[in-house]
């Protein structure tokens, strides 16, 4: 519609050109000015306008982008601390669920900081982010090779261990703290709560 709107107002301009210049409703030279003046009002207001959308539609995609980000980043928070809670009252069946939960956190973890090394969106923070983000991975990587390799009795001992203060501790040095700078690198809205 849009398009049909200006090859209908590039008609119209035109027709009333070749009708002022046939029946010289105004001096050869007045029309030139004219000309002049309106081609350089249209160059103007064309860039000014094709800069300002250009930039407009950066900042959107740059927020869509960073809304991406924290909500993936949020949605594998969730997921590291739901899971550890219930490794201990696990099925057999619900434990490798849960573990299989971990692993695709840990690998979406790895896709957000792909997507972040790839778009050179958030460019002066991306090494910082995919410390923080590396940093998370490596604990989830820790927490999967210990929650694959235990059995029996390993395996309680294990999901009680994430539960205990020292695994709180770990927790929140390892992924919690990490997940928060990396929210905050990415989010210069974010504030951290009092604790």
């Amino acid at each position: 519609m849009i398009r049909l709107g200006y090859c209908a107002a590039l008609v119209v301009i035109g027709t009333a050109t070749g009708l002022a210049v046939a029946h010289e409703w105004m001096a050869v030279s007045q029309f030139k000015l004219k000309l002049v003046e309106v081609g350089i009002q249209v160059f103007v207001f064309g860039v000014a306008g094709g800069l300002v959308k250009l930039l407009l539609d950066s900042a959107a995609e740059l927020r869509n982008f960073r809304s991406d980000v924290l909500s993936r980043l949020g949605q594998s928070h969730r997921t590291v601390y739901r899971v550890r809670r219930l490794l201990r009252i696990a099925s057999d069946d619900e434990y490798g669920q849960l573990v299989g939960e971990l692993m695709d956190a840990r690998q979406d973890l790895g896709g957000i900081g792909h997507d972040i090394r790839i778009t050179g969106m958030l460019e002066r923070k991306r090494v910082e982010i995919q410390t923080e983000i590396n940093s998370m991975r490596s604990y989830l990587e820790e927490l999967i090779d210990q929650a694959v390799t235990a059995s029996g009795a390993e395996r309680c001992a294990f999901a009680e261990s994430l539960v205990s203060s020292e695994g709180k501790l770990e927790y929140e040095k390892r992924y919690k703290e990490r997940f928060i700078r990396a929210k905050e690198l990415t989010d210069r809205s974010f504030t951290r709560r009092p604790a």
